[in-house]
């Protein structure tokens, strides 16, 4: 931003951008650390010779809701072995999922179809014939975050038994 308050332009782009060539390369970037260690809005001599200043937001991370297991698939995520599940198929049905309300019905299913067929050579006993692909999928995230979520638990409680001896 300018001092003023107002966007930059070009012309305080580059001003900025040569002062830093020189104040960053030619002398290994000691001016730009003293320069924002002294001024209380973090400036470089290139802000000051351009007039402008860094603004930095920052933005909170917000991820999806994790999926939970659909009901009547829960007998069968419980009892199922995800251990040969690839990580890349798991990310990519996760994404997947969380795309689900933006996508068009016949993509949908489409996708869902073509996930599923990826994930079943990796999951036994198979899902229930009638079972919608996308609650399966749903099912299956759901049952392996459970399972790394038990499995943190259990570390961490380790860990805390053997540090307290």
């Amino acid at each position: 931003m300018r001092d003023d308050g107002g966007a930059i332009s070009f012309h305080h782009a580059l001003v900025r951008s040569l002062i830093g060539i020189v104040e960053i390369y030619g002398f290994s970037g000691a001016p730009a650390f003293f320069s924002i260690l002294l001024s209380s809005k973090g400036k470089r001599l290139g802000d000051y010779a351009a007039g402008t200043y860094v603004v930095r937001d920052r933005v909170p991370l917000r991820l999806p809701v994790p999926p939970e297991v659909p009901v009547p698939l829960a007998g069968w995520a419980r009892r199922t072995d995800l251990t040969a599940l690839p990580t890349g198929t798991a990310l990519a049905v996760r994404q997947f999922l969380g795309r689900l309300p933006t996508l068009d019905p016949v993509s949908r299913d489409r996708v869902a179809r073509g996930l599923l067929a990826d994930v079943l050579p990796h999951v036994a006993p198979a899902p229930p014939a009638d079972a919608p692909p996308e609650y399966v999928l749903m099912a299956v995230v759901a049952e392996r975050r459970r399972r790394d979520l038990e499995r943190l638990q259990r570390d961490d409680a380790l860990r805390t038994r053997l540090l307290d001896r």
